[in-house]
């Protein structure tokens, strides 16, 4: 009895020292991970091509606000002649149509208590305030039809508007709210930390900013992390959007600069602002031929062909 106790605490012992060493040989694996992604994207960073873009359009916003200072955070196309923007400061949504002679031709605000985010899906448009709520609005009536809480941000997809919780990416269309469950590479369960900017791609996929890690994630159809790419470091990571070829566009705050991203997250090329518009905060995406980008005070359109 004696030597079978024995041999069970031996045996007990080796499953732990066997279990420690494969979550230590985890971790070091994540991290090696983690430190050759910030490798790759410094370099990447370092040797990038960089592009001037063509400026086809710039907005003067000051007609629209001509007695208040706005603070644009957010911006969104509702179709190829029409944009919605998010002034945080005025706590309103400006929506703008535009013409190809006159600039911006007609103009609708609407009063959104801290909005932070604005997105058009379907024929409705929906925005989401600094404490989380998601108000959907139909459009262009501007009439409220729904709200949700809990939103960390806010993006679209065609029919579907999309949010993102901690750990859960909420899916509405038709009416019906869905849900998918965050997880890692491993295939657990995962939590952000803080949520920032997000975008769907039209491959079903989801790029997402963490603005507490600086990193970049980006996660398949079913919620799950295939790749991250750390900017711990470097500038502030900035606005999401995409292309119908599923190419990521990330502002770069700081260098004036827009980089682009395949959907794997690496980096194609860089766009300089430089001589276009500071500080790029918002950008929104049709195609290479009409991307919208707004600072705190003005909207540009520029095609990157």
């Amino acid at each position: 009895a004696a030597s079978d106790e024995s041999s069970s605490k031996v045996s007990n012992k080796n499953d732990t020292t066997s279990s420690d060493a494969e979550t230590r040989e985890s971790s070091i694996r994540a991290k090696q991970k983690n430190k050759l992604s910030k490798q790759s994207a410094e370099g990447n960073a370092e040797s990038i091509t960089r592009v001037v873009t063509k400026c086809l359009k710039s907005y003067d916003m000051s007609e629209i606000q001509s007695d208040s200072s706005p603070n644009y955070v957010s911006i969104t196309w509702i179709d190829k002649t029409s944009f919605a923007l998010a002034d945080n400061h005025n706590q309103s949504v400006i929506i703008c149509k535009t013409s190809s002679d006159r600039g911006i031709a007609k103009v609708n605000t609407l009063f959104v208590e801290e909005i932070v985010s604005i997105t058009k899906f379907s024929n409705k448009l929906a925005c989401k305030t600094y404490s989380g709520e998601v108000i959907i609005y139909s459009y262009p009536e501007l009439e409220v039809e729904r709200t949700f809480k809990g939103a960390y941000t806010l993006s679209s997809r065609s029919s579907e508007l999309i949010w993102m919780t901690r750990n859960k990416i909420m899916i509405f269309k038709d009416c019906t709210r869905a849900e998918k469950k965050i997880l890692d590479e491993e295939g657990d369960s995962f939590e952000f930390r803080q949520p920032y900017h997000f975008c769907c791609l039209p491959n079903n996929s989801f790029a997402l900013t963490d603005k507490t890690e600086d990193c970049l994630y980006l996660l398949d159809e079913r919620g799950q992390i295939t790749a991250r790419r750390d900017f711990t470091g470097l500038e502030r990571i900035g606005a999401l959007s995409c292309d119908k070829n599923n190419r990521i566009y990330m502002t770069r705050y700081e260098t004036n600069n827009i980089c682009i991203f395949d959907a794997n997250g690496e980096y194609l090329r860089t766009i300089s602002l430089s001589c276009i518009l500071k500080n790029p905060k918002a950008i929104s995406v049709i195609n290479e031929e009409a991307v919208l980008v707004a600072s705190k005070y003005k909207v540009v359109l520029l095609s990157l062909k």
